[in-house]
């Protein structure tokens, strides 16, 4: 139980910290431009719309984003797991569908962000030919709507992959006197589950491994389980 309890704070603390005082910063420096606009599907302050703008904004709103995920993963860290007195907080199979759920919807979130910067730029630079313009308009709307589709394809996935349950049935801990330590945690069973390799595993413990792998942890047997990206709480670099 020692190994489940060891979790230490100050780095994630940190972190979030240099991410709040990051974020705070650069909305304060670029007050002007009012690029918290850009998150509500409005356009910042710019008047002329070349590549270089496009593109400043277009990355700007995207760092932006990123670091408000960051900031909520890592709030998500700081929350309590259930502990060994059976306080249930929040699981880590839960956890983990809660990174991915956010990392997913990020993604989606972004991909509809970059839609008016887009429409700014074609429009006004292409005002003295509108024949050319409405070509170019008409591509990038083909090729956006085909990305959102596909990015919601993606995401409803990914929800269905993400708070799935674990198809193992559970353990009666008076059933493994013989052998009652957790291979992966080597403390004493908790919510013990049987894989169909016949392996016995705390559930979360199984869970933390069965977030990046599909099969068991000592045979390598593989498992009738379904596989969604980002659960270990990793951030993407997607933009389009």
């Amino acid at each position: 139980s020692s190994l489940k309890s060891s979790r230490n704070f100050c780095p994630v603390i940190r972190v979030l910290i240099i991410l709040i005082v990051s974020l705070i910063l650069f909305l304060y420096l670029f007050r002007q431009d009012k690029f918290y606009l850009c998150l509500i599907f409005s356009r910042p302050s710019y008047t002329n719309w070349n590549l270089w703008t496009l593109l400043w904004v277009i990355y700007s709103t995207f760092c932006i984003v990123k670091m408000i995920v960051m900031i909520l993963k890592g709030l998500l860290i700081l929350y309590p797991l259930s502990s060994d007195k059976g306080k249930m907080c929040l699981t880590y199979r839960k956890r983990g569908s809660y990174y991915s759920l956010i990392e997913y919807l990020s993604q989606f979130y972004i991909s509809l962000l970059t839609i008016r910067p887009w429409i700014h730029f074609i429009m006004d630079n292409n005002q003295g030919n509108i024949l050319f313009s409405s070509f170019i308009l008409f591509f990038y709307s083909t090729v956006k709507f085909y990305n959102i589709y596909k990015s919601l394809f993606i995401l409803r996935k990914s929800l269905n992959e993400s708070f799935q349950t674990l198809p193992f049935p559970s353990v009666p801990i008076n059933e493994l006197r013989d052998n009652n330590s957790c291979p992966i945690c080597q403390s004493e069973y908790q919510d013990p589950i049987i894989l169909t390799c016949k392996h016995v595993f705390c559930e979360e413990c199984v869970s933390s491994w069965l977030d990046r792998n599909a099969s068991c942890p000592l045979c390598r047997c593989k498992l009738p389980i379904g596989q969604s990206n980002y659960r270990d709480g990793f951030t993407s670099g997607y933009l389009i």
